[in-house]
Protein backbone atom coordinates (compact mmCIF):
# COMPACT_ATOMS: atom_id res chain seq x y z
CA UNK A 1 0.00 0.00 0.00
CA UNK A 2 1.53 3.22 -1.13
CA UNK A 3 1.76 5.85 1.58
CA UNK A 4 -0.73 8.29 -0.15
CA UNK A 5 -3.19 5.85 -0.20
CA UNK A 6 -2.65 4.83 3.48
CA UNK A 7 -2.58 8.44 4.22
CA UNK A 8 -6.14 8.84 2.57
CA UNK A 9 -7.73 5.52 4.69
CA UNK A 10 -6.63 6.94 7.99
CA UNK A 11 -8.04 10.28 6.88
CA UNK A 12 -11.65 9.03 6.38
CA UNK A 13 -11.37 6.76 9.37
CA UNK A 14 -10.65 9.78 11.53
CA UNK A 15 -13.34 11.94 10.50
CA UNK A 16 -16.86 11.80 12.53
CA UNK A 17 -20.20 11.17 11.22
CA UNK A 18 -22.85 14.15 10.37
CA UNK A 19 -25.46 14.65 13.43
CA UNK A 20 -29.08 14.40 12.04
CA UNK A 21 -31.31 17.35 12.71
CA UNK A 22 -33.91 17.10 15.59
CA UNK A 23 -37.15 16.09 14.67
CA UNK A 24 -39.70 19.64 14.00
CA UNK A 25 -36.41 21.98 13.37
CA UNK A 26 -38.05 23.60 10.60
CA UNK A 27 -41.24 24.13 12.30
CA UNK A 28 -40.02 25.96 15.16
CA UNK A 29 -37.57 28.35 12.55
CA UNK A 30 -40.67 29.27 10.50
CA UNK A 31 -42.54 29.96 13.69
CA UNK A 32 -39.46 32.04 15.09
CA UNK A 33 -39.52 34.45 12.01
CA UNK A 34 -41.84 37.35 12.55
CA UNK A 35 -45.18 37.30 11.39
CA UNK A 36 -44.95 41.27 9.47
CA UNK A 37 -41.74 39.70 7.20
CA UNK A 38 -44.63 37.24 5.91
CA UNK A 39 -45.70 37.82 1.97
CA UNK A 40 -49.37 37.81 1.56
CA UNK A 41 -50.45 38.05 -2.14
CA UNK A 42 -53.79 38.78 -1.60
CA UNK A 43 -53.37 41.11 0.73
CA UNK A 44 -50.24 42.81 -1.39
CA UNK A 45 -52.37 43.54 -4.55
CA UNK A 46 -54.96 44.74 -2.40
CA UNK A 47 -52.74 47.54 -1.02
CA UNK A 48 -51.10 48.29 -3.89
CA UNK A 49 -54.92 48.96 -5.47
CA UNK A 50 -55.63 51.00 -2.90
CA UNK A 51 -52.36 52.94 -3.36
CA UNK A 52 -52.98 53.32 -7.09
CA UNK A 53 -56.10 54.46 -6.73
CA UNK A 54 -55.47 56.82 -4.07
CA UNK A 55 -52.93 58.67 -6.49
CA UNK A 56 -55.10 58.56 -9.19
CA UNK A 57 -57.62 60.73 -7.02
CA UNK A 58 -54.58 63.20 -5.85
CA UNK A 59 -53.88 63.49 -9.83
CA UNK A 60 -57.21 64.37 -10.80
CA UNK A 61 -58.21 66.58 -7.46
CA UNK A 62 -55.03 68.78 -8.86
CA UNK A 63 -55.89 69.03 -13.01
CA UNK A 64 -59.53 70.29 -11.68
CA UNK A 65 -57.78 72.47 -9.48
CA UNK A 66 -55.22 73.86 -12.32
CA UNK A 67 -57.72 74.09 -14.40
CA UNK A 68 -60.18 76.00 -12.33
CA UNK A 69 -57.54 78.53 -11.70
CA UNK A 70 -56.72 79.01 -15.36
CA UNK A 71 -60.57 79.48 -16.28
CA UNK A 72 -60.68 81.95 -13.89
CA UNK A 73 -58.01 83.92 -14.68
CA UNK A 74 -59.59 83.49 -18.40
CA UNK A 75 -62.84 84.53 -17.44
CA UNK A 76 -61.55 87.92 -15.17
CA UNK A 77 -59.08 88.93 -18.09
CA UNK A 78 -61.87 88.60 -20.41
CA UNK A 79 -64.20 90.67 -18.16
CA UNK A 80 -61.57 93.30 -17.65
CA UNK A 81 -61.07 93.84 -21.53
CA UNK A 82 -64.41 94.24 -22.43
CA UNK A 83 -64.57 96.92 -19.30
CA UNK A 84 -61.80 98.62 -20.63
CA UNK A 85 -63.31 98.71 -24.42
CA UNK A 86 -67.02 100.00 -22.95
CA UNK A 87 -65.15 102.72 -20.59
CA UNK A 88 -65.94 106.23 -22.25
CA UNK A 89 -62.86 108.48 -22.20
CA UNK A 90 -64.62 110.56 -20.01
CA UNK A 91 -61.23 112.77 -19.06
CA UNK A 92 -60.96 114.42 -22.58
CA UNK A 93 -60.71 117.84 -21.55
CA UNK A 94 -60.89 120.65 -24.30
CA UNK A 95 -59.91 124.27 -23.42
CA UNK A 96 -61.59 127.04 -24.68
CA UNK A 97 -60.45 129.49 -26.84
CA UNK A 98 -61.45 132.90 -28.36
CA UNK A 99 -62.91 132.70 -31.69
CA UNK A 100 -60.27 133.94 -33.74
CA UNK A 101 -61.69 137.08 -36.47
CA UNK A 102 -62.01 135.57 -39.88
CA UNK A 103 -64.38 136.67 -42.38
CA UNK A 104 -65.46 133.02 -42.78
CA UNK A 105 -64.05 129.54 -41.73
CA UNK A 106 -61.82 127.63 -43.89
CA UNK A 107 -63.47 124.29 -45.53
CA UNK A 108 -61.50 121.34 -44.05
CA UNK A 109 -60.21 119.32 -47.30
CA UNK A 110 -62.24 115.85 -47.90
CA UNK A 111 -59.28 113.93 -47.78
CA UNK A 112 -57.87 113.94 -44.01
CA UNK A 113 -53.87 113.88 -43.69
CA UNK A 114 -51.97 114.26 -40.77
CA UNK A 115 -51.98 117.34 -39.01
CA UNK A 116 -48.81 119.18 -39.78
CA UNK A 117 -47.79 122.88 -38.87
CA UNK A 118 -49.60 125.75 -40.74
CA UNK A 119 -46.59 128.48 -41.29
CA UNK A 120 -47.76 131.88 -42.24
CA UNK A 121 -45.31 134.01 -44.29
CA UNK A 122 -46.12 137.40 -43.36
CA UNK A 123 -45.48 140.42 -45.99
CA UNK A 124 -43.18 143.17 -44.92
CA UNK A 125 -44.70 146.12 -43.81
CA UNK A 126 -44.59 148.92 -46.19
CA UNK A 127 -44.31 152.11 -44.49
CA UNK A 128 -44.51 154.38 -47.61
CA UNK A 129 -47.90 155.05 -47.55
CA UNK A 130 -51.06 154.89 -45.45
CA UNK A 131 -53.09 152.94 -47.83
CA UNK A 132 -50.22 149.85 -47.78
CA UNK A 133 -50.16 150.09 -44.68
CA UNK A 134 -53.87 149.21 -44.16
CA UNK A 135 -54.09 146.55 -46.84
CA UNK A 136 -51.08 144.80 -45.38
CA UNK A 137 -53.02 144.71 -42.05
CA UNK A 138 -55.93 143.90 -43.74
CA UNK A 139 -53.83 140.80 -45.46
CA UNK A 140 -52.74 139.50 -41.92
CA UNK A 141 -55.63 139.42 -40.05
CA UNK A 142 -57.67 137.75 -42.77
CA UNK A 143 -54.57 135.25 -43.38
CA UNK A 144 -54.02 134.41 -39.99
CA UNK A 145 -57.51 133.53 -38.88
CA UNK A 146 -57.85 131.22 -41.80
CA UNK A 147 -54.25 129.62 -41.29
CA UNK A 148 -55.97 128.75 -37.64
CA UNK A 149 -59.07 127.58 -38.85
CA UNK A 150 -57.72 125.57 -41.59
CA UNK A 151 -55.71 123.83 -39.60
CA UNK A 152 -58.80 121.69 -37.71
CA UNK A 153 -57.87 118.12 -39.79
CA UNK A 154 -59.92 115.01 -39.00
CA UNK A 155 -61.60 116.55 -35.81
CA UNK A 156 -58.07 117.20 -34.13
CA UNK A 157 -57.09 120.95 -34.39
CA UNK A 158 -53.37 121.10 -35.68
CA UNK A 159 -50.21 122.56 -33.75
CA UNK A 160 -50.25 126.47 -33.29
CA UNK A 161 -47.94 127.91 -35.64
CA UNK A 162 -45.33 130.47 -34.73
CA UNK A 163 -46.44 134.14 -33.73
CA UNK A 164 -45.78 136.52 -35.79
CA UNK A 165 -46.35 140.20 -35.21
CA UNK A 166 -48.02 141.60 -37.69
CA UNK A 167 -48.11 145.46 -38.13
CA UNK A 168 -50.80 147.27 -36.55
CA UNK A 169 -53.25 148.45 -39.02
CA UNK A 170 -54.86 151.99 -38.12
CA UNK A 171 -58.10 150.80 -38.17
CA UNK A 172 -59.62 147.36 -38.38
CA UNK A 173 -62.04 146.58 -40.50
CA UNK A 174 -65.32 144.38 -38.56
CA UNK A 175 -65.00 140.91 -39.23
CA UNK A 176 -68.15 138.24 -39.51
CA UNK A 177 -68.25 135.69 -37.23
CA UNK A 178 -68.89 131.94 -38.18
CA UNK A 179 -72.43 131.90 -37.28
CA UNK A 180 -72.75 135.23 -38.82
CA UNK A 181 -71.16 134.40 -42.22
CA UNK A 182 -73.55 130.91 -41.82
CA UNK A 183 -76.76 132.31 -41.17
CA UNK A 184 -76.31 135.07 -44.24
CA UNK A 185 -75.14 133.15 -46.54
CA UNK A 186 -71.81 134.86 -46.88
CA UNK A 187 -69.50 134.55 -50.18
CA UNK A 188 -66.64 132.24 -49.98
CA UNK A 189 -63.31 134.28 -50.24
CA UNK A 190 -59.50 133.06 -50.52
CA UNK A 191 -57.33 132.15 -47.18
CA UNK A 192 -54.44 131.16 -48.44
CA UNK A 193 -51.99 129.14 -45.86
CA UNK A 194 -48.59 128.89 -47.48
CA UNK A 195 -46.61 125.50 -46.72
CA UNK A 196 -50.19 123.99 -45.15
CA UNK A 197 -52.19 121.45 -46.08
CA UNK A 198 -52.99 123.15 -49.19
CA UNK A 199 -51.83 126.05 -51.28
CA UNK A 200 -55.77 127.52 -50.80
CA UNK A 201 -58.59 126.72 -49.20
CA UNK A 202 -62.05 127.85 -49.72
CA UNK A 203 -63.97 129.73 -46.53
CA UNK A 204 -67.15 128.61 -45.76
CA UNK A 205 -68.57 127.11 -42.86
CA UNK A 206 -66.34 124.92 -40.34
CA UNK A 207 -67.70 121.55 -40.83
CA UNK A 208 -67.55 119.97 -37.21
CA UNK A 209 -66.99 116.55 -38.91
CA UNK A 210 -64.24 115.21 -40.84
CA UNK A 211 -64.95 114.22 -44.66
CA UNK A 212 -63.48 110.70 -44.28
CA UNK A 213 -62.83 108.60 -42.15
CA UNK A 214 -61.09 104.73 -42.82
CA UNK A 215 -61.50 105.80 -46.19
CA UNK A 216 -65.13 106.34 -46.30
CA UNK A 217 -67.12 109.30 -46.98
CA UNK A 218 -69.34 110.77 -44.18
CA UNK A 219 -73.05 111.94 -44.95
CA UNK A 220 -72.99 115.35 -43.51
CA UNK A 221 -75.97 117.30 -43.05
CA UNK A 222 -76.64 119.88 -46.01
CA UNK A 223 -74.50 117.45 -49.02
CA UNK A 224 -76.21 115.83 -51.51
CA UNK A 225 -76.72 111.87 -50.93
CA UNK A 226 -74.99 109.80 -53.63
CA UNK A 227 -73.21 106.95 -54.20
CA UNK A 228 -71.63 105.07 -51.05
CA UNK A 229 -73.11 108.46 -49.03
CA UNK A 230 -76.45 107.62 -49.07
CA UNK A 231 -75.65 103.79 -47.10
CA UNK A 232 -74.03 105.72 -44.28
CA UNK A 233 -77.05 108.34 -44.40
CA UNK A 234 -79.25 105.41 -43.55
CA UNK A 235 -76.83 103.22 -41.43
CA UNK A 236 -76.12 105.85 -38.53
CA UNK A 237 -76.59 104.73 -34.75
CA UNK A 238 -79.19 105.31 -32.92
CA UNK A 239 -78.44 106.43 -29.69
CA UNK A 240 -74.60 107.17 -30.06
CA UNK A 241 -72.52 105.03 -28.01
CA UNK A 242 -70.58 105.54 -24.50
CA UNK A 243 -67.85 104.44 -25.85
CA UNK A 244 -65.64 103.39 -28.79
CA UNK A 245 -67.79 100.93 -30.33
CA UNK A 246 -67.29 98.04 -33.58
CA UNK A 247 -70.72 96.65 -34.63
CA UNK A 248 -71.00 93.25 -37.13
CA UNK A 249 -73.93 91.80 -38.64
CA UNK A 250 -74.94 89.67 -41.89
CA UNK A 251 -78.06 89.04 -43.90
CA UNK A 252 -79.87 87.89 -46.57
CA UNK A 253 -81.17 90.64 -48.97
CA UNK A 254 -83.16 88.96 -51.69
CA UNK A 255 -80.30 86.36 -52.99
CA UNK A 256 -77.46 88.17 -51.67
CA UNK A 257 -75.16 88.12 -48.60
CA UNK A 258 -74.46 90.91 -46.88
CA UNK A 259 -72.19 92.06 -44.43
CA UNK A 260 -71.75 95.29 -42.03
CA UNK A 261 -69.08 96.41 -39.98
CA UNK A 262 -69.40 99.74 -38.25
CA UNK A 263 -67.08 101.55 -36.41
CA UNK A 264 -68.73 104.62 -33.69
CA UNK A 265 -67.18 106.73 -31.35
CA UNK A 266 -69.02 108.42 -28.24
CA UNK A 267 -69.60 112.05 -28.48
CA UNK A 268 -67.31 114.40 -26.42
CA UNK A 269 -68.31 117.95 -24.62
CA UNK A 270 -66.57 120.56 -26.61
CA UNK A 271 -66.99 124.19 -27.21
CA UNK A 272 -69.98 125.72 -29.23
CA UNK A 273 -68.61 126.11 -33.03
CA UNK A 274 -65.28 124.30 -32.16
CA UNK A 275 -64.33 120.91 -33.64
CA UNK A 276 -64.58 117.59 -32.66
CA UNK A 277 -61.92 116.36 -29.95
CA UNK A 278 -60.42 113.15 -30.76
CA UNK A 279 -61.01 110.36 -28.66
CA UNK A 280 -58.16 107.88 -29.79
CA UNK A 281 -54.68 108.25 -32.29
CA UNK A 282 -53.18 105.48 -34.87
CA UNK A 283 -56.17 103.85 -35.32
CA UNK A 284 -55.82 101.05 -37.61
CA UNK A 285 -59.24 99.19 -39.11
CA UNK A 286 -58.41 95.41 -41.13
CA UNK A 287 -61.54 93.32 -42.56
CA UNK A 288 -60.37 89.81 -43.30
CA UNK A 289 -62.23 87.31 -45.14
CA UNK A 290 -61.74 83.77 -44.39
CA UNK A 291 -61.06 81.97 -48.28
CA UNK A 292 -62.34 78.74 -46.90
CA UNK A 293 -65.78 79.79 -45.87
CA UNK A 294 -66.05 83.09 -48.89
CA UNK A 295 -65.59 82.94 -52.31
CA UNK A 296 -66.41 85.74 -54.24
CA UNK A 297 -66.89 89.58 -52.49
CA UNK A 298 -67.48 92.93 -53.58
CA UNK A 299 -67.29 95.90 -51.13
CA UNK A 300 -70.06 98.64 -51.45
CA UNK A 301 -68.99 100.79 -48.75
CA UNK A 302 -65.15 100.93 -47.07
CA UNK A 303 -62.05 99.11 -48.21
CA UNK A 304 -60.39 96.55 -46.04
CA UNK A 305 -57.40 98.15 -44.54
CA UNK A 306 -57.56 101.61 -43.63
CA UNK A 307 -55.52 103.91 -41.11
CA UNK A 308 -56.45 107.36 -39.18
CA UNK A 309 -53.86 109.43 -37.68
CA UNK A 310 -56.97 111.16 -34.90
CA UNK A 311 -59.86 109.16 -34.23
CA UNK A 312 -62.67 111.84 -33.93
CA UNK A 313 -65.34 111.79 -31.05
CA UNK A 314 -69.02 111.57 -32.73
CA UNK A 315 -67.99 109.99 -35.68
CA UNK A 316 -69.74 106.51 -37.51
CA UNK A 317 -68.92 105.03 -41.01
CA UNK A 318 -70.12 101.73 -41.95
CA UNK A 319 -68.35 99.31 -44.84
CA UNK A 320 -70.86 97.14 -46.52
CA UNK A 321 -69.97 93.85 -48.63
CA UNK A 322 -71.86 91.74 -50.68
CA UNK A 323 -70.18 87.79 -50.36
CA UNK A 324 -70.69 84.30 -51.87
CA UNK A 325 -71.09 81.64 -49.20
CA UNK A 326 -69.38 78.35 -50.35
CA UNK A 327 -71.69 75.69 -50.45
CA UNK A 328 -71.68 73.40 -47.55
CA UNK A 329 -69.70 75.16 -45.04
CA UNK A 330 -69.74 74.66 -41.43
CA UNK A 331 -72.37 76.78 -39.19
CA UNK A 332 -69.42 77.50 -37.26
CA UNK A 333 -67.07 78.47 -40.07
CA UNK A 334 -65.43 82.19 -39.65
CA UNK A 335 -66.81 84.47 -42.58
CA UNK A 336 -65.21 87.33 -41.80
CA UNK A 337 -63.13 89.58 -38.94
CA UNK A 338 -62.96 93.01 -38.44
CA UNK A 339 -60.24 94.12 -35.83
CA UNK A 340 -59.65 97.85 -34.80
CA UNK A 341 -56.27 98.87 -32.71
CA UNK A 342 -56.08 102.56 -31.72
CA UNK A 343 -54.28 104.43 -28.86
CA UNK A 344 -57.13 105.60 -26.31
CA UNK A 345 -57.01 109.91 -25.36
CA UNK A 346 -58.58 108.79 -22.06
CA UNK A 347 -55.54 106.43 -20.72
CA UNK A 348 -52.72 106.31 -23.08
CA UNK A 349 -52.89 102.84 -24.13
CA UNK A 350 -53.58 100.78 -26.90
CA UNK A 351 -57.02 99.29 -27.10
CA UNK A 352 -58.18 96.29 -29.41
CA UNK A 353 -61.86 95.30 -30.64
CA UNK A 354 -62.24 92.24 -32.84
CA UNK A 355 -65.67 91.03 -33.78
CA UNK A 356 -66.01 88.12 -35.74
CA UNK A 357 -69.26 87.01 -38.14
CA UNK A 358 -70.28 83.59 -38.53
CA UNK A 359 -72.03 81.48 -41.48
CA UNK A 360 -74.63 81.00 -38.40
CA UNK A 361 -74.99 85.06 -37.82
CA UNK A 362 -76.56 85.12 -41.38
CA UNK A 363 -79.96 86.15 -40.57
CA UNK A 364 -83.11 86.89 -42.73
CA UNK A 365 -83.87 90.45 -44.09
CA UNK A 366 -87.06 90.60 -41.86
CA UNK A 367 -85.05 89.69 -38.73
CA UNK A 368 -82.18 92.32 -39.17
CA UNK A 369 -81.40 95.22 -37.10
CA UNK A 370 -82.85 98.65 -38.33
CA UNK A 371 -79.35 99.75 -38.82
CA UNK A 372 -78.31 97.09 -41.39
CA UNK A 373 -81.74 97.18 -42.61
CA UNK A 374 -80.78 100.89 -44.03
CA UNK A 375 -77.63 100.06 -44.95
CA UNK A 376 -78.45 97.36 -47.45
CA UNK A 377 -81.75 99.60 -48.72
CA UNK A 378 -79.33 102.42 -49.11
CA UNK A 379 -76.71 100.10 -50.74
CA UNK A 380 -79.72 98.71 -53.20
CA UNK A 381 -80.62 101.68 -53.91
CA UNK A 382 -77.18 103.13 -55.43
CA UNK A 383 -76.84 99.50 -57.26
CA UNK A 384 -79.84 98.76 -58.62
CA UNK A 385 -80.50 95.54 -56.52
CA UNK A 386 -83.88 96.22 -56.71
CA UNK A 387 -86.38 98.41 -58.73
CA UNK A 388 -87.32 101.42 -56.73
CA UNK A 389 -90.45 100.89 -56.98
CA UNK A 390 -89.97 97.68 -54.49
CA UNK A 391 -87.09 99.63 -52.30
CA UNK A 392 -89.65 102.28 -52.03
CA UNK A 393 -92.10 99.91 -50.28
CA UNK A 394 -89.58 98.36 -48.14
CA UNK A 395 -88.00 101.66 -46.71
CA UNK A 396 -91.34 103.08 -46.02
CA UNK A 397 -91.99 99.93 -44.10
CA UNK A 398 -89.04 99.69 -42.03
CA UNK A 399 -89.28 103.32 -41.01
CA UNK A 400 -86.99 105.25 -43.60
CA UNK A 401 -89.26 107.74 -45.21
CA UNK A 402 -86.18 109.53 -46.54
CA UNK A 403 -84.91 106.87 -48.27
CA UNK A 404 -87.91 106.02 -49.99
CA UNK A 405 -88.59 109.66 -51.04
CA UNK A 406 -84.92 109.03 -52.93
CA UNK A 407 -86.13 105.67 -54.17
CA UNK A 408 -89.35 107.55 -55.53
CA UNK A 409 -87.27 110.01 -57.18
CA UNK A 410 -85.25 107.96 -59.49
Amino acid sequence: MSPNRKADLQRKLAMAPIPKPPAGLAERIKSEIPQHLLVDARKERERLSRSIAFNLRVAASIILLVGSVYLALRVLSTAEIERTHMEAPANVVVAKKAPAPAAAPARVAEAAPPPVELRKTLPAPKPETKREKARAGEEVAGGVAGGVVGGVVGGMRAPAMPAVAPPPPPAAPPIATAEAADTAAAPRTAAKAAGGLMSEANAAPLALVPAKLFDIVIARGGVILQGPMVIQRFAQPDPPPHAVRVESEAAKFGGRTLLRFSVDTPYVAHPAGGSWPPVGADATLDIDFDDSAVGERRALSGVSHAAENALPSAASVTALYEVELKPDISRRATIATATLRYRSVADGKEHVVTRKLRASDVRAWDDASKRMKGASLGAALVYGFEPAETIAEKARAAGFDELADLAEKR
